[in-house]
C-alpha cells in the first residue's frame, strides 16, 4: 500500500501526469489503436432492395396449398356425407 507521503512526491505526481497525457492523446485521435492486429474497417453499404411482392399468389406457395386440399377436404366430406344419407335411406325403409 502506498503511504501519503509517497502520493504526494514528485515522482508520483510526474507519472500520473505523464499517464493523463497518454490518456488525453488517445482521446483526441480519431482511430482506436489495437493493440492486436489491425481492426477490420466496416464497409457501410446500403442494404440491397427488396424485390417486389408478386401479384399473383404462386401456385405451389403454402397459402394456395392450404386452400388445395382445404377444398379437396370440403368435397370429400360432402361426398361421404351423402353417401351416409344414402345409406340410412337404404338401410332404414320408411315406416
Amino acid at each position: 500500500m502506498t503511504t501519503a507521503s509517497e502520493l504526494f512526491s514528485e515522482d508520483a505526481r510526474t507519472r500520473f501526469s505523464h499517464t493523463k497525457a497518454l490518456f488525453e492523446q488517445l482521446e483526441r485521435q480519431q482511430e482506436v489503436p489495437s493493440f492486436y492486429s489491425p481492426r477490420p474497417t466496416r464497409q457501410q453499404a446500403p442494404p440491397p432492395p427488396l424485390p417486389p411482392k408478386p401479384t399473383v399468389p404462386c401456385p405451389s406457395s403454402p397459402i394456395s396449398q392450404v386452400a388445395r386440399n382445404f377444398s379437396e377436404l370440403a368435397s370429400d366430406l360432402e361426398l361421404l356425407n351423402r353417401g351416409s344419407t344414402r345409406d340410412q335411406q337404404l338401410h332404414d325403409p320408411p315406416k
